[in-house]
């Protein structure tokens, strides 16, 4: 949501790379979860290579992307002799959909500096930047020992998330994706280390499943998971659980559980305080199982 989140306003001036100030019109430009434009409430429909052009511009942020680059990627690694006046084109088309009605010589969304191209937004007009900023800002919250408000940022942001530029290839794409879901597993499992926290063991276990089904042989999760199923379950779950991924590494993968998982399996045997459920905690305090091996 809009309000959920503080963000920093570009204002003033000729702004980000010679754009003049936005006008009042209202967009919301979606990445997670395929490529949406919204503006002013309405959507708005994107011819493939003018949605392409547009997710490359909104990947690329403030540093905007080179000319060439664009010809590239909009041409799958082959641009014709054509393609620079084509650009132009399609470009001319984006300021359109983005500012309908507006003064053809000038746009404040679409502009070029240095032979890069930039796409304005305002850092709650792109559901990406929205997740990035949540994430970031539960952090702070931990840090200050805030678990129950991380806790519900943490929900905000995970609730946007959907593929990044879903089905769009290429390494330009796989970099911000590759950024984006390395932020999206550490708001979830800053998610489920909350939950814990404030003593909704259950949730965080829950949570946890469903964050291990995404990547099964991360010992990492593998031990959250036991943390959270110990704390909402007991000891009996989550030494099954424990002992069904040794088992299983040995037989798929061939390979011995680490140390760690063996001294969870320990800690778990013996009532470790460090495992037991939180019912109150001290601001800045956070128990942890032990981390899994580098």
């Amino acid at each position: 949501m809009r309000g959920s989140i503080m963000t920093k306003r570009l204002v003033g001036g000729a702004g980000v790379s010679g754009i003049p100030t936005l006008g009042s019109m209202g967009l919301d430009a979606g990445v997670l979860g395929g490529i949406r434009l919204r503006v002013d409430d309405e959507q708005v429909p994107l011819a493939p290579r003018l949605r392409l052009l547009f997710a490359l511009l909104v990947a690329a942020g403030e540093s905007g992307v080179d000319a060439d680059l664009l010809l590239e990627e909009l041409y799958a690694g082959r641009p014709p002799p054509t393609a620079p006046a084509a650009l132009r084109v399609h470009l001319a088309k984006l300021r359109d959909a983005l500012e309908p009605g507006r003064d053809r010589a000038v746009s404040t969304r679409v502009g070029r500096s240095h032979d890069r191209w930039r796409l304005r937004l305002e850092p709650e007009e792109c559901d990406a930047t929205l997740f990035t900023a949540e994430v970031g800002q539960a952090r702070a919250l931990l840090d200050q020992g805030d678990h129950r408000s991380a806790v519900g940022l943490l929900q905000t942001a995970l609730a946007r998330w959907g593929e990044p530029y879903d089905g769009l290839p290429g390494a330009f794409f796989e970099t911000e994706r590759g950024r984006l879901a390395g932020l999206r597993r550490t708001a979830a499992v800053d998610l489920v280390h909350s939950l814990l926290e404030v003593g909704e063991a259950t949730t965080a276990r829950d949570e946890a499943g469903r964050l291990r089904a995404d990547d099964p042989w991360d010992e990492e999760l593998m031990l959250l998971q036991a943390r959270a199923t110990y704390a909402a379950s007991g000891q009996e779950p989550a030494l099954s659980l424990l002992r069904d991924f040794a088992h299983e590494l040995d037989e798929e993968l061939g390979l011995e559980p680490s140390p760690w998982l063996r001294e969870a399996e320990q800690a778990v045997l013996r009532h470790d305080p460090a495992w037991a459920p939180v019912t109150a905690t001290a601001p800045g305090q956070r128990r942890l199982p032990p981390p899994a091996a580098g």
